[in-house]
């Protein structure tokens, strides 16, 4: 019976130092999820423009004395796969940093129910992770019916403009 004991003190001990031997590595944590909430009130679509059907999103650093990156430093787009266009949770995945950021949020909401998107001279702007702030912030939509007389405009979906 002593042998026993002995034969399973030294396989304990063993385990001991096996298992104390496992280096362990230090997890760095490289980026966070900023979590952004768009919402609209109410449950059904009542007037123009209360339905969400996309949503792009992008985060421009804030520099301390107010101005904003060029860069976005995240940016993400999302189209929800039900039918409630009411609320929509998107998450942006930006670098973490050492301290605190402030971020400037740009979002574009329903981009295909406007016409195109254009930047200042005019020309279609591409809408991606590398569209700069100064892109965004002077872009407009071209519509159709902008030299349309009001009789002949055709404003789309209420609930989607």
């Amino acid at each position: 019976m002593k042998r026993v004991n002995y034969i399973f003190s030294i396989a304990a001990c063993l385990a001991a130092l096996l298992t104390s031997c496992v280096k362990e590595e230090a997890y760095k944590l490289e980026t966070l999820n900023l979590e952004v909430n768009v919402t609209r009130a109410g449950g059904e679509s009542e007037q123009q423009g209360d339905q969400i059907e996309d949503v792009m999103i992008w985060a421009f650093l804030k520099n301390p004395g107010g101005t904003v990156e060029n860069k976005a430093a995240g940016w993400r787009t999302y189209t929800p796969t039900s039918d409630t266009y009411t609320s929509v949770t998107v998450h942006i995945p930006l670098p973490m940093c050492e301290g605190s950021a402030n971020y400037r949020l740009v979002a574009i909401i329903n981009k295909g129910k406007f016409g195109e998107i254009v930047d200042a001279d005019g020309e279609e702007l591409t809408l991606n992770g590398d569209t700069k702030y100064n892109e965004l912030i002077n872009a407009r939509f071209k519509s159709d019916v902008v030299n349309a007389s009001l009789s002949e405009a055709k404003p789309g979906t209420p609930a989607v403009m």
